[in-house]
């Protein structure tokens, strides 16, 4: 009989601990803002106000929200911005994609310029992937950003 009470106890210690160490909670901070890790660049001939509802528009048909719309002067102080240009940096509201032990959480932005008779438009791209007691961040996805460039040519042409 004490052998089986020993057994049961440990049994019972080891799927406790198996219970923390799958369920661990973690705390993401997914910030608004991605830098310039691995920006995707593409110049459109098409006038920018038309340009920004495109892009806009198009987030919105594949599955992205448009969190924000804002000034990109607050964040991009490495970049010297012309006054005589229009500029804007459009955020995206952040993804989750649940999985067995973790999750992942995804955020666009859209840094976009005008120049004389185009507009250039600058994607970056964030993951944040949190398993318990590790978190990744992944600056890449090349399939999304080229779906996005592509869904944008079809609206500009």
């Amino acid at each position: 009989m004490v052998k089986s009470a020993r057994g049961t106890i440990r049994q019972l210690f080891f799927a406790l601990i198996l219970g923390m160490v799958v369920s661990g909670c973690t705390t993401i901070s997914i910030p608004s803002y991605v830098g310039t890790k691995n920006p995707y660049k593409k110049k459109f001939y098409a006038n920018f106000d038309e340009a920004v509802a495109s892009v806009t528009k198009s987030l919105e048909e594949l599955g992205w929200k448009v969190e924000a719309q804002v000034d990109p002067s607050v964040y991009e102080s490495d970049k010297t911005l012309d006054p005589d240009q229009k500029h804007t940096l459009i955020f995206s509201d952040t993804r989750q994609t649940r999985f067995f032990v973790g999750s992942r959480y995804a955020r666009l932005n859209i840094y976009m310029s005008s120049a004389q008779d185009s507009t250039e438009i600058e994607i970056r791209y964030m993951t944040v992937t949190s398993i318990p007691f590790k978190t990744f961040y992944n600056y890449k996805n090349d399939k999304t950003v080229e779906r996005i460039f592509k869904h944008l040519q079809e609206k500009l042409s």
